[in-house]
């Protein structure tokens, strides 16, 4: 099963975000924000994105990125890589942390640069955690409103609000006071239930013909099966073995098979 290709933008700006497994928690405290944070600084200063928007949640978060010379899946490997590792070391555990790979939403006019930016601001005051985008201190808000203070992130999108600085923050203000309700991509496609994936799970394997799992006629069928359920719909290993009436231990090897084929 190939990947997707990323659909390019023409402007060159993507909204990603990044999950959780199974919707875990990805910053258990604030030395694990401030982590993600100078990692993500250091990929900006190797010249491959420009960061003009984050908001660090606890399961997820949120980037607005402009793209440099097709640096774009580079850049996030290496943040996601390097976070990885530090997070596994310090909460000594081991496996994945993040969901899948990143998802990408291209931005290809104003109006939706815009709003992207407003809908990542604001992701807190959605979850209830703050009731202005200005209270919350793990997105890049406040880079917007006061541009003398010293940071990675690139405010240029204020620019196309208008050449005169000043003016520009003005209207950002404006504009955070103003709920977004564009339906983006978290929300337009959230995880799946449990339940939901058992159904998939049996759906997939009656649509294939597959009675028998363990059945060796369809071990390739299988391996691929496994790996789309856990990479791509977020299906536990537990709960594909549970469906699949197979150990957690073998779920385990054909995902490890998959990505040594693949």
């Amino acid at each position: 099963m190939p990947r997707q290709a990323r659909e390019k933008s023409e402007s060159g700006y993507y909204h990603i975000m990044v999950r959780g497994n199974e919707q875990r928690k990805i910053f258990m405290d604030d030395c694990d924000r401030e982590k993600y944070i100078d990692i993500l600084s250091k990929q900006v200063h190797l010249n491959r994105i420009e960061i003009s928007a984050y908001c660090l949640m606890d399961n997820h978060l949120h980037l607005l990125i402009k793209e440099i010379d097709n640096g774009l899946s580079k850049a996030l490997q290496s943040i996601g890589t390097a976070y990885v590792i530090y997070f596994n070391k310090k909460y000594c555990r081991v496996g994945h942390l993040f969901q899948n790979r990143f998802r990408s939403e291209p931005i290809n006019d104003e109006s939706y640069l815009f709003g992207t930016l407003r809908y990542i601001h604001q992701n807190p005051i959605r979850a209830g955690i703050c009731n202005r985008v200005e209270d919350y201190p793990w997105s890049s808000d406040c880079y917007y409103r006061n541009s003398s203070r010293g940071s990675f992130v690139t405010n240029h999108v204020l620019k196309h609000i208008s050449n005169n600085h000043e003016q520009a923050v003005v209207e950002y203000c404006r504009m955070m006071k103003i709920p977004e309700t564009k339906s983006f991509m978290d929300d337009s496609n959230p995880p799946m239930t449990n339940e939901q994936l058992s159904k998939l799970i049996k759906r997939e394997l009656d649509s294939h013909g597959i009675a028998d799992p363990l059945e060796k006629l369809h071990r390739n069928e299988i391996k691929q099966l496994v790996s789309k359920f856990h990479k791509e719909n977020g299906a536990s290993m537990q709960l594909i073995a549970n469906e699949l009436g197979i150990s957690k231990s073998m779920v385990q090897r054909l995902l490890r098979k998959d990505n040594l084929d693949g």
